[in-house]
């Protein structure tokens, strides 16, 4: 397959799984704007690096692991720039209230798992993909998102019984 060709199959995959990239990029970066910048970078990057594609069969994996990894430096961006706010505003002797944002039980639940666990259920549950695509998207041995997934799911259990 020719990169023309290749850029045609990842146009129609892009428009075909562009809900899907948002949800993944929203789900690790929690904030709307960022979630779409995230895709836009997904997309950008898909794109200059098309001839890197080896197998066309899995150029939805290979768009979600972009999306994955877009979205984790985002957040380790975020996360740099929050605690260089958060010292200049404890320089300055003021502190911001955070407004909280009210979602349902079970999505405060699954943001409140640690990072991995929150994407493979996520891709898992949300984007109904299988062990051996998530594995392959997070470049991840099977047993190990599996393992993963079981243990998000206990941990998600425990939490929701907690609740009620």
């Amino acid at each position: 397959m020719n990169k023309e060709e290749k850029k045609k199959l990842l146009e129609k995959t892009i428009l075909d799984h562009q809900t899907m990239l948002y949800r993944i990029a929203f789900s690790i970066v929690k904030e709307e704007q960022a979630a779409l910048d995230v895709v836009q970078e997904t997309i950008v990057k898909a794109y200059s690096q098309i001839g890197q594609l080896r197998q066309p069969e899995y150029i939805r994996t290979w768009l979600v692991r972009i999306c994955i990894n877009e979205a984790n430096g985002t957040c380790r961006r975020q996360i740099t720039q929050r605690q260089r706010q958060a010292s200049l505003q404890e320089y300055q002797g003021y502190t911001q209230d955070a407004s909280p944002v009210e979602y349902s039980d079970l999505f405060q639940a699954v943001m409140a798992l640690e990072p991995k666990l929150r994407t493979v259920i996520i891709l898992r549950f949300f984007e109904e993909m299988k062990f051996d695509e998530i594995a392959a998207a997070t470049q991840t041995n099977v047993n190990t998102i599996k393992s993963q997934v079981y243990k998000g799911l206990e941990l998600l259990k425990a939490q929701l019984k907690q609740e009620v």
